[in-house]
């Protein structure tokens, strides 16, 4: 905890470097990266500012790692660097001045955030007290790296997700013992580690839609909500971002159906959708890209969702009744939209579906 009042002190100091990991640096590389050390903790625990530090008497225990300021992104960052015997660094360890969300780690740390999402990185959940940790052991040829997250202040108390916060991580070459524990971990339970246990869990820091919460499985099907975004031009990443940000698990909608007439797929479609309050557990959910209100769905939307209503209805057995727009089973709102052509798209509906 010391540490996080020392950076305070670090960040009146108006020096910017580059925030890349040092690990594998000699002394003189990384001091060429950070500039000069500012304080130093010693392996006793105490904390020296660099004047004491070179004016330290004969007998003074050695150092344990040496405090720099850096800037990642628009933040600023105080860097602690553990050099082993030869002076080359052995572990960084960084604490960032504001907490930044996992979802959020590329617009701070890009480099880190894309060799986390390399497709042979593997993630655990560290069970650790005070808190469980996230950990990235990431491929490299030179030997992988083990970077351990501290997610101090995340949102979320119980489960480790895309809401929960960093302040900041740790890189250290992955030791052999660390290895064995990675190797017997799986998805369905854990090793007992040295202070807790590995469990692997889902790379959220990946590209894709990675929700927060553990989705639900509806147990029946039986509606089709139609809605529209209200918002023009979005994707389904926008989508989901913009759920994202209300706290929501993700995107809600389990189908989206773009402004060329193009099908994309949101939340999966096995799953309780976060839609239309009253009918999630037992129905599935389209959305038009477009704000209808104002303006007509285009005509190769329609056609496409002419065509993925009748898929679906035929799928699940839904009756022509339970395909209903958002207004009709929430009546505080006017989704898909006030002047959305729904009596035309009802009656062209009619056409495809089987008589009953």
């Amino acid at each position: 905890m010391l540490k996080v009042l020392l950076l305070a002190i670090l960040l009146l100091l108006p020096r910017a470097a580059a925030a890349e990991a040092a690990l594998g640096l000699s002394r003189a590389a990384a001091e060429d990266r950070f500039g000069a050390f500012s304080l130093v903790q010693a392996a006793d625990g105490t904390m020296w500012r660099r004047d004491e530090w070179l004016a330290r008497p004969a007998g003074a225990p050695a150092a344990s790692e040496y405090g720099y300021l850096t800037v990642a992104g628009d933040r600023t960052a105080a860097v602690w660097l553990t050099y082993d015997g030869q002076d080359i660094v052995s572990r960084v360890a960084v604490i960032l001045d504001k907490t930044v969300s996992f979802r959020d780690l590329g617009s701070v740390l890009p480099a880190l955030q894309a060799a986390a999402a390399d497709p042979g990185t593997n993630t655990f959940l560290l069970r650790a007290y005070p808190r469980d940790l996230l950990a990235a052991v990431i491929p490299r040829p030179g030997g992988d790296l083990l970077v351990t997250f501290d997610n101090a202040g995340r949102r979320d108390a119980t489960r480790l997700n895309t809401h929960s916060f960093v302040r900041g991580f740790t890189v250290a070459r992955l030791t052999a013992a660390e290895r064995e524990l990675m190797t017997m971990a799986d998805n369905d339970g854990a090793r007992t580690a040295r202070d807790g246990s590995w469990r692997r869990i889902e790379n959220f820091l990946a590209p894709g839609l990675h929700f927060s919460e553990q989705l639900v499985a509806r147990k029946r099907t039986d509606m089709l909500v139609i809605h529209h975004t209200k918002i023009e031009n979005m994707t389904v990443a926008s989508i989901h971002d913009l759920h994202l940000r209300n706290g929501w698990a993700g995107i809600g909608y389990h189908k989206v159906i773009l402004p060329d007439g193009s099908v994309a797929d949101g939340r999966p479609e096995y799953a309780v959708g976060a839609h239309a309050i009253g009918a999630n557990s037992h129905s599935v959910g389209i959305s038009l890209v477009g704000d209808f209100d104002v303006n007509l769905p285009s005509p190769a939307q329609m056609a496409s969702l002419l065509a993925l209503t009748a898929e679906l209805a035929g799928k699940y057995g839904v009756s022509a009744a339970n395909i209903v727009g958002h207004r009709d089973v929430y009546k505080d709102t006017t989704c898909p939209g006030r002047i959305f052509p729904w009596a035309e798209f009802k009656q062209a509906l009619a056409k495809k579906l089987p008589a009953k």
